[in-house]
Order: structure tokens, then C-alpha cells, then sequence
């Protein structure tokens, strides 16, 4: 009796609960890797903790929002030797997301770099 409740205890299981699978590999486009942004913002007021913009990287490609409408925004990506692989200038709309890739460079330390003409200047880095 013990082995028929077992039983039906790892079917309702198996169904109930799906299975999550995790890759280790980065060209995975499923893995979302956070990149770590430091810097600093256009002004002296005080701020929380959290800068105005998140980053993440797929593969080869990179991710930015802003948290905010901001109207002149340069998104940079640096290579390891500081040349730049891809570059946005524009509007940044709030939760939107501006797409940049390094496809077609070599392995590396790669920086993001995020400015305006007010003074921000965050940065972070990822390796492909």
C-alpha cells in the first residue's frame, strides 16, 4: 500500500510540478545575465540605492532600460581594447529596452558605458 501511495505521490508530482532545466553555456539565449552598473547620476540630490538603469546580457547581445524618459541618452559598448562595438544615441523610453550586440568580436572583458550631456556616467562590464 505504502508503494502504491509513493507511486502516485511522484506521478501527481512529475505532472503538477514542471520541470526547469539551467544551461551553464552563455551563447545560451535563455540565459539572462545581470550586469553590474556603477557610476554616477546628473545631479547632487540625494538617490536610492538603485541607479536609473538596469542591464543584462544574452549571449552576445546586451540589454539596457531606463527607468525613466530620458531625452538624450548614449549607450556604449567598449571592447577589451576600448575600441567601441556598438554604440545608441536617442531617446530612452521608460522600460523599454535598447538592444546592442558584440556579435562577430572576440572573447573578452567587454564595458557598457551609459552617459548624457547632463553628467551621468555609469558603467559596467561583461565577458563574452
Amino acid at each position: 500500500m505504502k508503494y502504491l501511495f509513493m507511486l502516485l505521490a511522484m506521478f501527481f508530482m512529475a505532472n503538477v510540478m514542471p520541470a526547469q532545466a539551467e544551461s551553464d553555456n552563455p551563447e545560451d539565449p535563455d540565459v539572462h545575465i545581470i550586469i553590474k552598473l556603477e557610476g554616477e547620476t546628473e545631479d547632487d540630490r540625494n538617490k536610492s540605492l538603485i541607479l536609473p538603469y538596469e542591464a543584462w546580457q544574452s549571449g552576445k547581445t546586451v540589454y539596457v532600460v531606463s527607468h525613466n524618459d530620458v531625452p538624450s541618452v548614449t549607450y556604449t559598448v567598449l571592447s577589451p581594447s576600448g575600441a567601441v562595438v556598438d554604440c545608441y544615441t536617442g531617446f530612452a523610453t521608460a522600460m523599454q529596452p535598447v538592444t546592442l550586440t558584440a556579435a562577430g568580436h572576440e572573447s573578452g572583458v567587454y564595458t557598457l558605458l551609459i552617459t548624457t550631456p547632463a553628467g551621468t556616467y555609469i558603467y559596467g562590464t561583461f565577458s563574452l
